[in-house]
């Protein structure tokens, strides 16, 4: 079987890699699983040495069946229109917070660092650059929107100065953790109740449409800063009014 298959059709070796295993003589699958990995590993790299040894039926690369959890969570977005003022990357700034928040509790996570971030366009030179960014601990971890939220705007408002064009911003969640968390001393903080109302929160968006339900800080209508999405395919499986018709 692998005398069959060309050099240039096995996986991770491109045109010009193929050129020069035609030059050392290496014209099939066969011909590269036989070359010494020495030889391999001098000529190109690691890699090309472990896809010879794995055409001879010798792993090299474990494969995972279960996804590690992650440790950053990041939501971001370059904005359709610059933004000049502050109401409008609030709005923005909440949006990410938001739906960040939505997708931890979506993997029964929690984070214990945020962090906020805005910056002008690079590629406008004519205009005055601002790169900026903040983060602050979460004490205890949480998931609940509103904590994280108030937080993310408080970095914000802080980071923001007036006179610049902003392109983009975005919000990131750190130090994740899964199941229970140790609570932290003095804190009055009802959770059980934060838990319910995200857990209401979340069924009413899940059954009526994502946004249904949400803070209003996050804006109520499209705005100028949210992406054009000019050239987005439609999104057949998962919006009913883009589904395709016919006549």
């Amino acid at each position: 079987m692998l005398a069959a298959i060309d050099v240039k059709d096995v996986w991770g070796v491109g045109r010009r890699w193929a050129s020069r295993l035609r030059e050392l003589g290496v014209r099939t699958a066969l011909d590269l699983s036989r070359m010494p990995t020495t030889e391999l590993r001098r000529c190109f790299n690691v890699v090309a040495m472990r896809t010879g040894l794995e055409l001879r039926g010798e792993s090299c690369l474990d494969v995972q069946d279960v996804a590690l959890p992650r440790k950053t969570m990041v939501r971001s977005r370059s904005f359709g229109t610059m933004v000049t003022e502050w109401s409008e990357m609030a709005e923005a700034i909440a949006t990410h917070t938001i739906r960040a928040a939505e997708k931890l509790r979506l993997e029964g996570a929690r984070a214990a660092q945020l962090s906020v971030f805005m910056s002008t366009n690079r590629f406008r030179e004519d205009l005055p650059q601002y790169h900026r960014s903040g983060s602050e601990e979460l004490l205890p971890a949480t998931s609940t929107t509103p904590v994280i939220l108030k937080q993310a705007l408080a970095i914000g408002r802080r980071l923001w100065k007036d006179g610049y064009h902003y392109k983009k911003a975005g919000v990131m969640l750190s130090d994740i953790s899964f199941g229970h968390e140790q609570g932290v001393l003095f804190d009055v903080r009802d959770h059980h109740r934060d838990q319910r109302l995200m857990e209401v929160m979340d069924q009413v968006n899940s059954r009526m449409g994502s946004g249904t339900v949400r803070p209003a800080v996050g804006g109520v209508r499209k705005r100028g800063w949210m992406m054009a999405q000019r050239c987005r395919s439609p999104r057949y499986t998962t919006r009913w009014d883009e589904l395709p018709r016919t006549r």
